[in-house]
């Protein structure tokens, strides 16, 4: 069967949010992948949900590093 190829491994490319936006990423992806399995871990065996406070944490990050978000200004 002849079928596309698709890449073993596939990866995000940001340079054009980089270049043309200005965009900035609040957390590294340690973080992120920290914060996600933290989230699920809540969810699944505590019933919790800690969308409002890694909301929270996110808005204060990016304000100490005075970066700009959709939500608002960082400032």
């Amino acid at each position: 069967m002849d079928q596309p190829h698709e890449a073993g491994l596939l990866k995000l490319d940001c340079s054009k949010a980089y270049m043309l936006l200005k965009w900035r990423d609040v957390w590294d992806s340690d973080t992120t992948f920290k914060k996600t399995v933290n989230w699920y871990k809540n969810y699944y065996e505590k019933d919790k949900i800690l969308t409002e406070e890694d909301l929270s944490s996110y808005i204060a990050d990016a304000r100490e590093k005075g970066i700009e978000w959709a939500g608002g200004n960082a400032e």
